[in-house]
């Protein structure tokens, strides 16, 4: 009897398998044909522009090598210290010794920079060296059986390194994204012109969790802007590497309810297959070439999931302090990982609270979240009395940050994805994947909708059996509370990266558990899941070759010089060279109309989109414009920098209703004393204007 009903369950699971293999194929047909959406014009290249050496280029790569370097050696000593490194030498010691290593070098980059040292004082990154040689002699003894592949899995290796080298070549290109622009590069801009981490008036997203930024701050040091983006895309591998080692934790967990024996080859095959098709989504393989922080939050939470695993490490307290670690990193690096560590936490204690004696152990996980993420809410209690500042403004207030500013923010928020319904709730995995532009323009690519069914047949399976694993509520949690969570917050494909990995990972550890013993249902499979990754890497391919007017390709290998592909970008670019070769010492430039401050080499005096405005600051603290200017004069100000192209933009929503009506006639009275021709001293684009403050009537 027992075995009828396994017979039967079993043919049910190979019913459902097809049905929803059949569905994973509709999506992928349906997805190429109608969200294929580039939303620009094939490229056209300038003719007879100089092909510009790649200067910048290598000193950015040869900066990223020596940080790589300095980091295996200080994950080697901690990992040591603290015994979390995995025993073998392979793929997932290399991955954690990364990890730990960017860990410890933010840790030192912040208290150098606490402590007023920038630049000289990042040279104590250099120690990690010694740590680095004596690594080596751990992979020196590491048996080669364990770098073979079979045909199958070196072609999906090769699919993966292949998506990866293309993002590290556009991220070569100079930084033009919007974000960064604003505070992911400008914030450490400014700390290396201070010598320290100091206050940046009125650039509240500055105050954000600012691990990775540690990072960009040390890269920058070394060499340039670009060094910066090389640090997060080399968590787009990172990623890859514990999605694929999550995928084999999970396909271990299926088998194990069975208690059946798991085939390694096989388990490897699925395991590299979960990797890249969880890591190489079009939308991570965009961002992989911006100075962002989304890839090291979903390296560092897939890597604290792993931790968890039985099969990690050996010991649970050691499983439980690797797992605190991580969390307390990508806590530290984006402040939505909190909802995500939570739910780590929740797992935690089912695990510890039934037995007693291993509840203390509970320390372990939660110590190190709390001392890896509390420099960045202690420097904020310190700076503006709320330490998730400008988080949580209605609770703990801030100085800068104002109820104006808070409900823009909301706004902008607000603007994004669909009404917050339960309908649409449900519909959202459909929508985001076909009409992405809604959701902050960023692809989710097929993949997770084309495996969803799989993924939660998979996951509501492990959880029904007697023998469940821990490890299937762990992905249960963060795939379906977190979506959830995401659906009612900030409903941007971005913010959405960690349960897309996941998600992915669930579906496709799932198509490997029906596959393990129906070989017709493996052939037709493989190919489909193959088809998944191609289509979404090929959309990346042509969405970077089709912006024709960033040239990303172009201006990483030099077709595009450096200078005119920022000129061509930013219509504020020229102004500031002009400026970066005028103003002299003692001298600074206030910016109205502008608040990315990227690339200004001189005292630059502006505000973030979402901060009060500057100009609106010091309209409320002086009584008229006579007085307005001589303050100007009093702190230094030579040059305005007007950029009303940019203000053009949003002046009518964000800019004119944050004046009251006496405030907004002293603006249009500056506006017309300062755009007088005689105090304009160059104008290098329509509607952007240099203004000598010395000129002015």
């Amino acid at each position: 009897m027992a075995e009828n009903q396994t017979q039967r369950g079993s043919g049910v699971g190979t019913f459902v398998g097809w049905a929803a293999l059949v569905w994973a194929v509709l999506i992928l047909l349906l997805w190429r044909r109608d969200a294929w959406n580039i939303g620009y014009n094939p490229p056209i290249y300038p003719e007879g522009l100089p092909w510009e050496f790649p200067a910048a280029q290598l000193r950015a790569a040869a900066s990223f090598l020596l940080l790589t370097l300095f980091g295996l050696g200080w994950g080697a000593w901690a990992g040591r210290l603290l015994g979390v490194l995995p025993t073998r030498a392979g793929v997932a010691r290399l991955a954690v010794l990364v990890l730990l290593g960017h860990a410890v070098m933010a840790l030192l980059v912040f208290a150098v920079g606490i402590a007023g040292l920038f630049p000289w004082g990042l040279l104590i990154l250099v120690v990690g060296l010694g740590g680095f040689r004596s690594e080596i002699a751990a992979w020196r003894g590491s048996s080669p059986q364990a770098c073979r592949l079979s045909r199958g899995q070196a072609l999906w290796v090769a699919v993966g390194v292949l998506s990866v080298l293309f993002a590290f070549v556009l991220a070569l290109a100079p930084v033009v994204e919007s974000d960064g622009l604003r505070y992911h590069v400008t914030g450490p801009q400014e700390f290396l012109k201070a010598g320290g981490i100091v206050h940046l008036p009125y650039q509240a997203f500055t105050n954000l969790p600012f691990q990775t930024h540690m990072l960009f701050t040390a890269a920058m040091a070394f060499a340039n802007e670009r060094a910066a983006q090389l640090v997060h895309w080399a968590y787009l591998p990172l990623a890859a590497v514990f999605l694929g080692l999550l995928t084999r934790q999970l396909l271990r967990a299926f088998l194990a309810a069975r208690r059946e024996p798991h085939d390694p080859e096989a388990v490897r095959f699925w395991s590299i297959a979960g990797g890249v098709l969880g890591a190489c989504t079009p939308v991570a393989l965009v961002i992989a070439s911006w100075p962002n922080v989304d890839l090291s939050t979903l390296a560092f939470m897939s890597a604290s999931l792993w931790a968890l695993c039985p099969g990690s490490l050996r010991r649970l307290d050691k499983r439980l302090l690797l797992s605190g670690i991580f969390t307390g990193c990508a806590i530290g690096t984006k402040l939505t990982a909190v909802i995500g560590g939570g739910f780590t936490g929740l797992v935690v204690l089912a695990l510890l609270l039934p037995r007693p004696r291993k509840a203390a152990r509970l320390a372990l996980f939660v110590l190190p979240i709390i001392l890896v993420s509390a420099p960045w809410p202690a420097k904020n209690l310190a700076y503006h009395g709320n330490p998730a500042y400008p988080a949580g403004w209605s609770v703990f207030g801030g100085d800068e940050w104002t109820e104006d500013a808070d409900q823009l923010y909301k706004r902008q928020v607000a603007t994004k994805g669909r009404d917050k319904t339960p309908v649409n709730l449900l519909l959202s995995p459909l929508d985001s994947t076909f009409y992405w532009p809604d959701y902050e323009s960023h692809n989710p690519g097929p993949g997770f909708l084309a495996l969803l069914p799989f993924a939660l047949g998979g996951l509501g399976w492990g959880l029904l059996r007697r023998r469940h694993s821990p490890v299937v509520w762990l992905f249960a949690l963060h795939v379906l509370a977190g979506w959830i969570a995401w659906f009612y917050t900030y409903q941007s494909v971005r913010f959405l990266l960690p349960q897309l990995g996941l998600g992915v990972v669930a579906g496709t550890a799932a198509i490997a558990f029906i596959a393990r013993r129906r070989r017709i249902f493996r052939v037709v499979a493989v190919p489909i899941v193959f088809l998944l990754a191609v289509a979404a890497i090929a959309w990346h391919v042509s969405y970077s070759l089709a912006m024709n007017y960033k040239r990303p390709l172009a201006g990483a290998l030099g077709i595009v010089p450096g200078e005119i592909f920022l000129s061509n970008n930013l219509n504020f670019y020229d102004a500031v060279e002009w400026l970066n070769l005028e103003v002299e010492d003692g001298e600074s430039v206030f910016y109205i109309g502008e608040h990315r401050g990227l690339y200004a080499r001189y005292p630059a005096v502006y505000s973030d989109w979402f901060d009060v405005p500057r100009l609106l600051v010091d309209i409320r603290a002086t009584d008229t414009n006579d007085e307005l200017l001589r303050y100007w004069r009093e702190l230094g100000v030579r040059y305005v920098l007007w950029n009303y192209d940019e203000l053009g933009r949003y002046e009518w929503n964000a800019f004119e209703p944050r004046f009251t009506r006496k405030e907004w006639q002293r603006f249009l009275d500056l506006r017309q004393r300062l755009l007088a021709r005689r105090a304009i001293v160059i104008s290098p684009r329509k509607d952007v204007f240099v203004i000598d403050l010395t000129l002015v009537p």
